[in-house]
């Protein structure tokens, strides 16, 4: 029994074919990777605005404490004054970081449903800054 003659167009018609294949593969791949960072840009939102709202509770907890024991306790409303202060800088930043976040998972969810653009512009806004320190 003869066998078919394997044409060269036959033979570039298969590499294409594999070619296209493997670049889908990898488009899927890349778009669960860009998915998996929308969700951690997400999550660093939701917590970070979490966080901002707890910290602005005990803000105001600490306050009215600091303005019932002042005459009891100044030392100890002293410093209820001093962390409060600190927390009045903070604040800013956990929301800052919030909106970083938002506009990350904005940007890698783009990237996941248009995976063959490449990979977001600015993909490091993910990593999280120092918060201000003591003056």
């Amino acid at each position: 029994m003869k066998l078919p003659r394997l044409k060269v167009r036959t033979l570039l018609i298969v590499v294409a074919a594999l070619a296209v294949l493997l670049e889908v593969i990898g488009l899927g791949q890349r778009s669960r990777r860009y998915a998996t960072e929308a969700s951690k840009a997400a999550e660093l939102e939701r917590s970070s605005l979490q966080i901002a709202h707890d910290a602005e509770i005990y803000l105001v907890e600490s306050l009215k404490e600091a303005d019932q024991i002042v005459a009891k306790d100044p030392a100890r409303a002293a410093w209820l004054r001093l962390n409060a202060e600190r927390l009045t800088r903070s604040i800013p930043y956990l929301r800052g970081e919030a909106v970083k976040a938002a506009e990350a998972k904005a940007s890698f969810e783009r990237a996941m449903t248009h995976p063959w653009e490449g990979p977001p512009k600015e993909d490091d806004r993910l990593y999280a800054t120092p918060p201000p320190g003591p003056p």
